[in-house]
């Protein structure tokens, strides 16, 4: 049985998610409504991260403030004051007892998070502090600069141990590798890994390959005036390791421009004509004028987000999901794992967290969050991997949850479906209790229903788990979730979901099928479909057109009768209960004004 360790509201329809040593899919929805917003901060939130146990995020938002936020009820804990400038990342101590922020005010403060009392300032660099971690061990604080250092701290003494340099350019941001030996650092458009007990570098990677880009470039309009420099830019956002540290996660941005000096308007009007043709690695430009005197000029721009995946062993490029997994229209300014490893989430400039199945190598994420209403530039999952948070410019934190299956098999599917649908009254603990409210009900058959998505329309897919179900049972199943009348878009959504299932369980026309098994001795079933709700009526012939037996099976609903529980069965016996003789037999489905005959053969 599942430990049901979180109970979530009913009004956001929300499912309670199983305890870390239950491992299952996390499953987020294309159009998934967050469970809650945590609204408060009066600028843009530039950090997330939750506590190790998971009761608790943080957030760091340009209004110079850090929010400590209860996870359960959405509920503000504790705002700590004490920069002066936006602050630009924050993360907890291993043991949830320490909270690091780094700012744009060059500083980094530790906090102690039961009291919210400041502990301690680190002061050395000289420019934006843009990253800060803590290592793995909790003894050491790491931080990357808009100075171009990388600066390690003591946490029990507040004392620098150590400044790693030789960078050219900002550092965006750092990340330890789970056994605490490498530190990893992005660059521009580098990638720098450290080795940290001897602070040297151990290896430096180039993200980015502008001959992957090039033809791009010749295929722009050469026209009057036409500037080729600076035509191609990438920089590297955000970079994480993988769960068992064999993998580095980036997060950039490609931008892709050309300009073009003095345009008249003619000229202006055929280039623009030629660039509409042009669509960068599906992304359109966008076009800039300026028209001031001699010095106009009109710009062509296309900026597309980059997540690049590396082995960390060789340094190679593993996948650059730029090219295999189109989405992000804007640069990926935050990048993060799953605990299993097997989720990747990204949040870009156009207001998405896209969620990525890496193991699977797909060519489209496997879901897409889109409610914030800016930049996204944080996410992380919760330890457990049950929850992900997400800081966007709209100055809100958004909380979603995944969805788990029913029946434990690692998979949101309609088998799961009808593991609610058996359970049904059932109280206690249970599986199939999604939303952990002690009782399996319509609403866990909806949170299901929820994470089914378009797989509800496709029967074929599922001919073999969707037998078990009758078009009359989700035409029930609708009526009683429509009684709820709430109108939460993650509910609706599940009726959607329920209204497509009902569709693609009522057949359009009535047919008679063949019987298995067929020959038989001495029973054997007769399966049948029906576009509508009629009376329905068997009758076994000999091959004379004698009349061996009547099965009446009243009205029926319509639906499909395939299956050796729905189908219409004959145990081989006439109306007196005595065993027919072997040879050929003909039946008869009779339904409303609708007729058809089959052969059977009985061979002893």
């Amino acid at each position: 049985m599942k430990n049901i360790v979180l109970l979530l509201t009913f009004t956001a329809l929300c499912a309670t998610l199983i305890g870390p040593q239950c491992s299952f899919a996390q499953t987020f929805i294309d159009g998934q409504m967050p469970d809650t917003f945590l609204a408060g901060h009066t600028n843009w939130v530039n950090s997330v991260a939750f506590s190790p146990d998971g009761n608790t995020i943080v957030s760091g938002s340009g209004d110079a403030t850090i929010k400590l936020w209860d996870v359960e009820t959405g509920t503000l804990k504790a705002t700590l004051e004490g920069h002066e400038q936006p602050v630009n990342s924050v993360t907890f101590s291993p043991d949830g007892n320490t909270l690091a922020s780094g700012s744009w005010g060059d500083t980094i403060k530790l906090w102690d998070v039961t009291s919210g009392t400041l502990k301690a300032t680190l002061e050395g660099h000289t420019d934006n502090v843009n990253s800060v971690v803590f290592s793995p061990d909790g003894n050491t604080i790491t931080s990357g600069s808009g100075d171009a250092t990388i600066k390690l701290w003591d946490v029990a003494t507040g004392s620098l141990k150590t400044t790693l340099e030789g960078h050219e350019g900002s550092i965006e941001s750092v990340a330890f590798s789970p056994d605490g030996t490498m530190l990893a650092a992005a660059k521009g458009v580098a990638i720098e890994l450290w080795d940290v007990s001897t602070g040297t570098l151990e290896n430096r990677w180039i993200t980015t390959k502008r001959s992957r880009t090039a033809k791009y470039f010749f295929d722009v309009p050469k026209g009057r005036g036409f500037r080729d420099s600076k035509s191609i830019s990438y920089r590297v956002n955000a970079i994480a390791f993988s769960p068992d540290g064999k993998t580095i996660v980036t997060g950039g941005t490609e931008t892709i421009y050309f300009q073009f000096d003095s345009v008249d308007e003619d000229e202006f009007t055929a280039l623009l004509s030629e660039f509409q043709l042009i669509n960068y690695d599906n992304f359109p430009f966008e076009v800039y004028r300026d028209d001031r005197g001699s010095n106009s000029f009109v710009t062509f721009t296309a900026v597309n987000g980059i997540i690049g995946l590396w082995d960390v062993a060789s340094g190679t490029l593993k996948a650059t999901l730029n090219d295999a997994l189109k989405g992000h229209m804007g640069g990926v300014d935050s990048v993060s794992f799953s605990p299993d490893g097997r989720t990747l989430a990204s949040g870009d400039g156009d207001g998405l967290v896209r969620l990525w199945d890496i193991t699977h190598q797909p060519k489209t994420p496997k879901a897409t969050l889109s409610d914030h209403r800016g930049s996204v530039y944080s996410v992380a999952f919760s330890p457990d991997g049950t929850r992900l948070a997400s800081g966007c410019g709209d100055r809100k934190v958004r909380l979603w949850t995944a969805l788990p299956p029913a029946n434990n098999d690692g998979v949101v599917n309609i088998a799961d479906l009808i593991e609610v649908a058996q359970n049904f009254g059932q109280v206690g603990e249970n599986n199939a209790d999604i939303n952990g409210d002690g009782i399996v009900n319509i609403v866990d058959l909806i949170l299901v229903a929820v994470a089914l998505g378009e797989v509800a329309a496709a029967p074929a897919a599922h001919a073999e788990v969707l037998s078990m179900l009758a078009a009359k049972d989700v035409a029930e199943w609708l009526i009683e979730a429509k009684q709820l009348q709430t109108e939460d878009p993650l509910y609706l959504r599940g009726i959607r979901v329920l209204e497509q299932l009902h569709k693609a369980l009522t057949p359009t026309q009535t047919v008679l099928l063949a019987n298995y098994p067929n020959p038989f001795n001495p029973e054997t079933w007769i399966p049948y479909q029906l576009a509508k709700t009629t009376d329905v009526t068997f009758r076994i012939y000999t091959a004379n057109g004698e009349i061996v037996r009547t099965i009446q099976l009243g009205n029926m609903p319509a639906g499909n009768y395939k299956n050796r529980s729905r189908a219409a069965y004959w145990d081989g016996k006439n109306e007196v209960g005595e065993p027919v003789a072997s040879g050929l037999y003909f039946y008869t489905l009779t339904a409303g004004d609708f007729t058809a005959t089959r052969k059977l053969l009985i061979r002893k």
